[in-house]
């Protein structure tokens, strides 16, 4: 044992602990086998009494783990038995020197000890000490259990002695008993009443301690009564946690010797009867009335909570008793689990590994390694996986002189429960995620890491198999790469038998014990995506005489008539495929490779069942990810009969009649939904039929995950909607089937459905800006949110999506990729594009909702799943901003320079010389549906500063004939006006020429249309702004369109 015991319990208490060691040659399996024979005898029955002594048996214990045994008397190593082997009876003395070097640590509080020698057959024991006892036979059952008996009946007779001299000792004679962290504390003042009652109470719980150790828990329960009264007043806090915690382990005790009793028991000799007597109690301390305190009821469940939780509130009080503390805890922990208090479990579970206390590493490995079992009775099975690997952990520390490999391997093997990885291959089959995939691939590589520093290439060959088949869609295609190069380089190291390897390290102790999982196969490598099994070729197909068939079916049975069979057992057969003994036969399959790596089959063959079959291996060598691969495998039947293929099933037509008209449909009490999931190919349907008796078909159905809108979401109507909430529906879908023969009957099969439709993507935050730079394109801008927990790759495309062929097609440059739970906020450009005009407003939204739908299109992939998508654009609501960079300009300009057209979106420009005439022609035109007016056109050249601010004020840089500014009254729909001007630049640089058109409205024209109501789609705006603008301007309202960008002209 290690400074702290771990393990220990209450019932320990009463326990007289007798360590176990083996001296000479005896080897360690001959040691252990006789250690567990030993330990199976855990009581002691004193004759003509009902007292039982309870022993425990241990194969180390430290020096420092008895520090507390004056305050625990329990904690005392009290006898040592030492194990050894000799053939000769001179060889007996050899072994004394290694029992003294035992037995020198615990000299001060041994009882007593002996010395066990097997393998000596010599009959004279004169020549050995009396403290060694010779075991003959092979069949020593009996003359162990003698002397064990015999042993333990000294070890009684001593603590009876003691227990019998502490009662009847005077009270001038008490010391003071200390516990170790009170040597430097308590020094003198042994005559103040204080003190007195110190020593009193501690000796009365000194006392309780022999009492329990010696079978007398009743007696027990008084002295930790009488010193807890003591103590109590005192305030001796640490002695008084001691007694509390004496009164629930004596309480336990009488409460469980009823009921629990052990069938193997040694009987002490009958001279310990006439040694064990009964005192009354000395009457030590006259101020504590302890008549009261005879016989006492045991505590209830309630009172040993209770007292044990006081005893811990005092513990934590006290310096220095960090070891005592953490031991009451776990004796407290145990006590709730068997209470089945899971809760206070485990509280006082986490308190006892809260305390703070100086641990060497084995003494860590304990304390984590016990938390994990604790954890485990709990029923706390991911904190008990935690700890079983934070144990593993600390096996293999730095700080550890010699890691230990096979315990680390082995507690990452009991924390496989935890982290929720099952090693059944039914549970692997299934392919379900359980559990977290992070820390599961971590856990499994560790596992990988460990078996290979054991030297066990089988032990790491089974685990990458594992994690490569189960965790094959959380790698990434690096730590696949990695794995695969391990796995094969551990594959060359394996040779011989799987199940009887030989690990270099195995002489060493180092074994692995624990590969009683199976050999898990890579299914999923390559993966099968297509089955079929090929007919023979027409020539070679047998037919069969009908003439003979029915003679053979006749005469299958004893009977002349049976009911039960034929037909009707016939009908219920699958689709057949009839092969020729000694013929090839084969099957095509579809192959995918989903490693990163290329994927090398050494053999594939086929599996068969029910007769005899010879298959052809074949090897196949696949590229990384990449299929389908057709692959042919071949083999020849050696025998007649019903052979069966695994993997296949078939759907039939198992009337007699042909199935000529079919029509499906679904049904749902949930309401509307049913179309955006739902549809069905009816050319498919009509190209299937008819369906023959016994033959099948495959009818397809799509469902679409399409997120659907309710009404009110575009409004506040509906202000509790969430959209990333998952839908769905719940109904039936109906197969209803006829026959040409009788079209006004038919058959009905219903197949109910359910089915959620869960938000994969998500766009909101919809802005539409205008761009001055660009007046054919405005800027799109809004938030993806990937709703799924795999990462996403997002393509947009602009333009008619749903035709290949669109003039003006635009799309991203390449994926974009969003993590999982995550969102980006898009930024794309969109030509602008005239919006259909409506009386109403709301179908005005509800169609140029629809019309983006069309236009633009998002397509997520989602590679972890296999899976693609396009997300949904009809919750984009148009306000009147959005709608007026939408459309375009509603007054367009054609600009002429010096007679020639200048397209400002393709020209960089033009060059002049200087003082040289610049002749500009402008063309304004109204291209909407209502006329616009008054209009003022402006001309107004201007100069580029570095700071971006332009120059409008040229001081005499430039010369001009004619107007730069023109108005006019109004243009029509589809009319237009035009104007011209000359230009002189006088000094030379770049100069830029701004053309700009602007709309004003006076005062009188914006009070009409306030009063009218009437607007255009041009000039909508809402209710608000608009009368903002009536307030604030009394001139009106002013529109502008720019000619953008602006004509660069450079003078040389």
């Amino acid at each position: 044992m290690l400074r702290i015991d771990f393990g220990q319990s209450l019932l320990d208490h009463s326990g007289v602990l007798i360590l176990v060691q083996p001296v000479g040659y005896i080897g360690d399996k001959r040691f252990k086998a006789i250690f567990d024979e030993i330990s199976t005898y855990r009581t002691a029955q004193v004759p003509n009494t009902i007292r039982t002594l309870n022993l425990r048996y241990s194969k180390r214990v430290s020096p420092q783990f008895t520090e507390w045994g004056n305050f625990h008397f329990h904690k005392r190593v009290l006898g040592l038995i030492c194990v050894g082997w000799c053939t000769e009876i001179s060889e007996v003395e050899k072994l004394e020197k290694a029992i003294n070097e035992i037995k020198n640590p615990f000299s001060a509080i041994l009882l007593n000890t002996r010395c066990f020698v097997f393998g000596c057959q010599s009959n004279d024991e004169s020549k050995i000490r009396k403290d060694f006892a010779l075991i003959r036979g092979e069949d020593h059952s009996g003359d162990l259990q003698s002397n064990l008996a015999e042993f333990v009946a000294s070890l009684f007779n001593v603590l009876e002695s003691k227990r019998i001299s502490k009662l009847s000792e005077k009270i001038d004679k008490i010391t003071l008993i200390q516990a170790p962290v009170e040597h430097e504390v308590f020094g003198g003042e042994n005559d103040s009443r204080t003190s007195k009652r110190k020593t009193i109470g501690r000796s009365k719980k000194y006392t309780g301690d022999l009492c329990m150790l010696a079978g007398l828990p009743q007696e027990a329960l008084s002295q930790y009564l009488i010193a807890g009264e003591h103590l109590r007043v005192v305030n001796d806090l640490l002695w008084l946690a001691g007694a509390l915690e004496g009164q629930c382990a004596a309480s336990l005790l009488l409460t469980r010797t009823a009921t629990e009793k052990d069938r193997n028991s040694l009987i002490l000799p009958i001279e310990c009867a006439a040694n064990s007597m009964n005192l009354t109690m000395n009457g030590l301390g006259g101020d504590v009335d302890e008549s009261k305190f005879r016989n006492p009821q045991a505590l209830s469940e309630d009172e040993i909570v209770e007292r044990l939780s006081e005893a811990l509130r005092l513990y934590n009080r006290v310096k220095g008793a960090a070891v005592v503390e953490t031991e009451a805890n776990l004796k407290f922990t145990r006590l709730l689990i068997t209470y089945k208090r899971r809760i206070d479990a485990s509280v006082a579970l986490q308190n006892s590994l809260s305390v703070t206390v100086s641990l060497t590493e084995q003494e860590k490995i304990q304390r984590y390694s016990a938390a994990a079992v604790l954890y485990d009775e709990l029923g706390f099975q991911r904190k008990a996986g935690f700890f079983s690997r934070i144990a593993a952990m600390q096996c293999v520390s730095q700080l550890m002189p010699h890691p230990l490999w096979l315990y680390s391997y082995k507690f990452l093997m009991s924390a496989l429960e935890g982290y929720r990885i099952s090693l059944d291959q039914k549970d692997v089959a299934t392919g379900a995620t359980n559990g977290w995939p992070a820390l599961q691939i971590r856990l499994l590589n560790e596992l990988i890491y460990t078996a290979r520093r054991l030297g066990d290439p089988f032990g790491t060959f089974r685990h990458i198999t594992f994690l490569l088949h189960t965790m094959h869609d959380h790698l990434s295609d690096d730590e696949m790469k990695e794995l695969c190069l391990l796995l094969e380089s551990t594959a060359k190291q394996c040779t011989g038998s799987p199940r009887s390897p030989k690990s270099p390290k195995e002489t060493d102790g180092q074994k692995i014990d624990a590969l009683d999982m199976a050999l898990i196969p890579l299914t999923k490598m390559p993966l099968v995506r297509s089955f079929k099994v090929q007919p023979l070729p027409p020539h070679m197909k047998p037919v069969g005489n009908k003439s003979v068939v029915a003679s053979d079916s006749e005469s299958a049975g004893p009977f002349i008539f049976s009911s039960l069979r034929g037909k009707v057992k016939q009908s219920k057969k699958g689709k057949i495929t009839t092969w020729v003994c000694g013929d090839i036969g084969q099957v095509s399959l579809d192959v995918y490779n989903p490693m990163p790596c290329e994927l090398r089959v050494s053999q594939m063959i086929l599996c068969v069942e029910g007769v005899e079959f010879e298959p052809y291996p074949t090897c196949l060598s696949l590229p990384p990810k990449a299929g389908p691969h057709t692959v042919i495998l071949l083999g020849i039947p050696a025998s007649a009969g019903s052979m069966r293929i695994t993997g296949t099933i078939n759907l039939e037509n198992i009337g007699k009649m042909p199935v000529e008209s079919l029509n499906i449909s679904v049904t749902s009490k949930d309401g509307e939904g049913l179309d955006e999931l739902f549809s069905f190919d009816e050319e498919e349907i009509k190209s299937k039929l008819p369906v023959l008796p016994g033959h099948s078909t495959d009818i397809t159905v799509t469902i679409t995950g399409a997120h659907r809108f309710p009404q009110g979401t575009e409004s506040n109507e509906n202000p509790s909607y969430d959209p990333a909430a998952p839908w769905g529906l719940t109904g039936s879908i109906q197969f209803r089937y006829s026959t040409g023969s009788s079209s006004h009957m038919s058959r009905k099969v219903t197949m109910a459905i359910d089915v959620t439709v869960v938000p994969s993507l998500i766009c909101e935050n919809y802005q539409i800006i205008e761009l001055p730079s660009d007046r054919s394109h405005c800027l799109l801008m809004f938030d993806a949110v990937n709703k799924t927990s795999n990462d996403m790759e997002l393509s947009l495309c602009v333009g008619n999506c749903n035709e290949s062929n669109s003039v003006g097609e635009l799309t991203t440059d390449g994926a974009m990729n969003i993590q999982g739970n995550d969102k980006n906020r898009i930024t794309m450009n969109l030509p602008r594009f005239t919006l259909p005009v409506s009386d109403n407003h709301n179908e005005e939204v509800n169609a140029d909702s629809q019309r983006r739908a069309e236009y633009e299109r998002r397509v997520c992939d989602l590679p972890a799943c296999n899976a693609e998508g396009c997300g949904s654009v009809e919750n984009l609501k148009l306000n009147t901003s959005m709608m007026q960079a939408l459309r375009p300009d509603p007054v367009t300009f054609g600009v002429q320079i010096n007679g020639e057209e200048y397209d400002n979106t393709t020209s960089s420009g033009i060059t002049i010389s200087l003082c040289t005439i610049v002749k500009l022609n402008v063309h304004v035109s109204n291209q909407s549906d209502e006329p616009h007016g008054p209009l003022v056109l402006a001309i107004e050249p201007y100069q580029d500063q570095a700071s971006g601010c332009p120059v409008t004020e040229l001081d005499g840089k430039v010369a001009w004939v004619g107007t730069l500014q023109v108005h006019t009254p109004e243009v029509l729909p589809g009319k237009s006006f035009c104007h011209s001007c000359s230009l002189i630049f006088l000094y030379a640089g770049q100069f830029m020429v701004s053309i700009s058109c602007t709309e004003t409205a006076t005062e009188q024209t914006a009070t009409s249309q306030q009063g009218t109501g009437s607007e255009s789609p041009e000039r909508t705006c809402n209710s608000e702004n608009t009368e903002k603008a009536l307030k604030g301007e009394i001139h009106g309202l002013k529109r502008s369109w720019t000619y953008s960008p602006s004509v660069k002209i450079r003078v040389v």
